[in-house]
């Protein structure tokens, strides 16, 4: 049976397969695999709802669209949860104590891996909308920060808004139908 796998180890190393079964060593030798069969089940069948993922007659695969947001925004939180300071380097942040590192994970990982994880498996415009307002929140909340902190910008800075506004356009268009 294919499953999809996530790795995570406590010194990086976050990868994914759809498929066999298959093994990664990371950092100091340790890995955490966390089988998903229900979530590919999910994403590659048509059982939750008329709007999941389905086969084509061509047998390709269509995934609703409000899921792929979802999945970013699950795959953002999981980043955050194995790799705090690699998260925290990307948007300028220090997290300068142990208790700075659990506020990252929780609050950048945990908080979006969470609604992420629970809106693609709900595959239902509630779940969409609720992944567009995060993402439009974020945007907002970056646009606001230009005039209110100033804050030197740089690529990085202009790719997270035009992911944070693509998502939820995704998101939104899933909401439509």
């Amino acid at each position: 049976m294919n499953q999809l796998l996530l790795f995570c180890g406590p010194h990086g190393g976050v990868t994914w397969h759809y498929g066999r079964r298959v093994r990664q060593r990371v950092g100091n030798g340790t890995s955490v695999q966390a089988s998903l069969d229900l979530a590919a089940r999910n994403l590659f069948s048509s059982w939750r709802a008329p709007r999941s993922a389905m086969l084509s007659s061509k047998g390709f695969m269509h995934m609703d669209i409000g899921r792929l947001s979802s999945a970013i925004l699950a795959l953002s939180g999981l980043a955050g949860v194995c790799k705090p300071d690699a998260v925290a380097a990307a948007l300028g942040l220090e997290a300068r104590t142990s208790r700075g590192t659990v506020e990252i994970r929780a609050g950048l990982g945990g908080t979006y891996l969470a609604l992420g994880a629970w809106a693609f498996l709900q595959v239902s415009q509630t779940a969409d909308l609720a992944v567009a307002v995060t993402w439009l929140g974020a945007a907002a909340v970056r646009l606001v920060a230009l005039v209110l902190d100033r804050p030197r910008t740089n690529a990085a800075y202009w790719s997270y808004l035009g992911l944070e506004v693509g998502c939820a356009a995704i998101s939104l268009a899933a909401v439509a139908g």
